[in-house]
């Protein structure tokens, strides 16, 4: 199970690997690729013509009103060069080749959140599209403790068309109404691509923690192993666990009725 747990992390310190050889960044943080959207402030500069400098955040209908500009300006779902673009091209009904600095003051969107069993759990502010595995990467990946799932919460719609609708489909919704899917990590590790959703803006990852099974009866030290995803035999959990059994090698286990987390070790002698 270690040898599985320390392939996996391999598996995503060769997806970083290779994606820095092909000249693709993987740090969400890093690429410049940020759609804009509502409640983002823009702050524009025109060279040699401050009169028509001006700041101004996009209306909730996705639209920025620009000085002068007749029409409100479409900025929802654009990048920022396709923004500054668009303003341009406007702004050229009143000045001749229209030279301007334009910036993202803030921000709107919320971070994505990646915790539970990776290594450093992180909130991390996406500047364009980014994976499940990417996101996992970027937190140094899973832990030793990291059972067999990961759930995705989705605590709000894209704001702009979502490419993987088909990967997405909700497993079910929590008490707060989010919906979420489950994520198995053995086909993330296979890179199967209905493991690997696009991971957008306000979006909670937690890699879940592998559940116990509990040894007891006659044992030395009654106590409980994590379970991955591939499960253990019994006779696995009880080296693992380094458990002695009181009786020695004449003993029988058997699991409680309709428990699949619970075993009992009983003597079938007793010592003399």
């Amino acid at each position: 199970m270690k040898f599985r747990i320390i392939f996996f992390l391999i598996f995503l310190t060769a997806i970083a690997t290779y994606a820095a050889a092909q000249g693709v960044d993987v740090d969400p943080l890093k690429a410049k690729r940020y759609l804009i959207g509502p409640g983002d402030e823009i702050t524009v500069k025109v060279l040699n013509e401050p009169q028509f400098d001006f700041v101004a955040v996009v209306g909730e209908d996705g639209r920025l009103e620009v000085p002068v500009v007749d029409q409100p300006i479409a900025a929802k779902c654009r990048t920022e060069p396709q923004l500054r673009a668009d303003i341009g091209k406007a702004l050229g009904k009143y000045l001749k080749e229209p030279q301007l600095n334009m910036r993202l003051q803030s921000r709107s969107r919320p971070p994505a959140i990646v915790y539970g069993e990776v290594r450093t759990a992180k909130e991390i502010t996406l500047l364009r599209k980014a994976t499940l595995v990417e996101m996992l990467a970027a937190t140094g990946g899973i832990t030793e403790d990291a059972g067999g799932m990961v759930q995705v919460f989705r605590t709000q719609a894209p704001m702009c068309d979502s490419s993987d609708e088909d990967i997405w489909k909700s497993d079910g919704i929590d008490g707060a109404g989010v919906p979420y899917r489950f994520f198995s990590l053995s086909s993330i590790k296979q890179g199967l691509k209905e493991a690997n959703p696009t991971i957008y803006p306000g979006d909670v990852i937690l890699v879940q923690k592998a559940s116990p099974v509990y040894v007891t009866g006659e044992v030395v030290q009654p106590q409980g192993i994590y379970l991955k995803e591939s499960g253990l035999t019994l006779t696995e959990s009880i080296v693992k666990s380094s458990i002695e059994l009181a009786c020695g090698s004449s003993h029988s286990c058997g699991n409680a009725r309709g428990s699949r987390d619970s075993w009992t070790c009983a003597c079938s002698r007793w010592l003399r």
